[in-house]
């Protein structure tokens, strides 16, 4: 038999870490997009329905106290919003999507553009 009071709670310092270290925050955001676009696209939409799953939970997994946005027609703050009431983020509300401005940079005087 298993004794769990031997188990260590490392939740606190994974988040502390995962929030402290840029390098290993952008490879726990990578990770979580993966994990959740491969959970939306299996084939087996009954079982892996994205809609139902525990985003925060998934969130947590990975290290985040607030999970990354993800666009795949549902987002952590929805979820969040239906169960209690939390979230961040800051959504866009019903506003239309920004459109990027176009740059268009000047050749330099040898023809060529610089970056």
């Amino acid at each position: 038999e298993f004794s769990w009071s031997k188990v260590a709670n490392i939740q606190a310092q994974l988040e502390k870490l995962i929030s402290k270290n840029y390098f290993l925050n952008l490879s726990a955001k990578e990770a979580y997009k993966a994990y959740v676009r491969a959970y939306e696209s299996h084939s087996l939409k009954h079982i892996y329905d994205v809609h139902n799953l525990d985003l925060k939970g998934v969130g947590q997994s990975f290290g985040f106290v607030v999970p990354p946005s993800i666009d795949l027609g549902v987002s952590a703050s929805k979820k969040m919003n239906r169960d209690k009431g939390g979230g961040g983020g800051g959504g866009r509300g019903n506003r239309p999507p920004h459109k990027k401005t176009k740059i268009f940079r000047q050749p330099n005087s040898k023809g060529k553009f610089t970056r």
